[in-house]
């Protein structure tokens, strides 16, 4: 019976030197740090050193085959992220028809006005085709042909417009207007 005394006396101290061992107090410090703020930055393009209606692109007494001249489009980054431009196309067609011509329409207007636009340093055309098919498109921009701006940085595209040398006398007098517009997306985004 000894043997069990001794057992249980053994168990019961090893038990007792846990219930101390687990008692036993440590020091500690904590420390806090208040006013942590998380802002989400800004993405925002604007027409650099114009508005937008000072790209408004006015040609009068277009002749069939003859090319305008370039018009430019300059772009800035007044957001606090970079950006990439990665669309330009036409968001709304207006046709006015002259007296003096036969009915044409927007459609076939827009069809037979040809765009050439050309991005800042790149060779090429970023878009080749006529106004209509630019209303259609999902994006005018052919890839590598997007424009990343940092904060404060500038880019440019320029737009050549052109009356096809095909286009008859019903055309003349009438004019179309047109609204392009510009996106731009959160570099890593596109």
């Amino acid at each position: 019976m000894s043997k069990k005394i001794l057992l249980s006396l053994a168990i019961i101290g090893v038990a007792a030197a846990m219930v101390v061992g687990a008692t036993t107090a440590y020091f500690t410090s904590t420390e806090t740090s208040e006013g942590n703020t998380f802002s989400a930055g800004t993405l925002e393009l604007s027409l650099s050193g114009q508005s937008a209606q000072d790209f408004s692109v006015n040609f009068s007494d277009m002749a069939p085959g003859e090319w305008t001249g370039e018009k430019k489009l300059h772009l800035k980054n007044t957001g606090s992220l970079t950006n990439v431009v990665d669309s330009i196309k036409v968001s709304a067609l207006n046709y006015t028809q002259s007296s003096n011509s036969g009915w044409v329409g927007a459609k076939e207007f827009a069809k037979k006005l040809n765009v050439k636009i050309r991005r800042q340093g790149k060779t090429g055309f970023s878009y080749d085709g006529n106004l209509w098919d630019l209303s259609k498109s999902s994006n005018g921009i052919k890839d590598n042909h997007e424009i990343t701006l940092n904060p404060n940085e500038y880019g440019s595209y320029f737009f050549d417009f052109q009356l096809d040398k095909d286009a008859t006398n019903d055309f003349q007098g009438d004019s179309i207007n047109a609204t392009f517009k510009v996106k731009a997306v959160q570099e890593g985004q596109q």
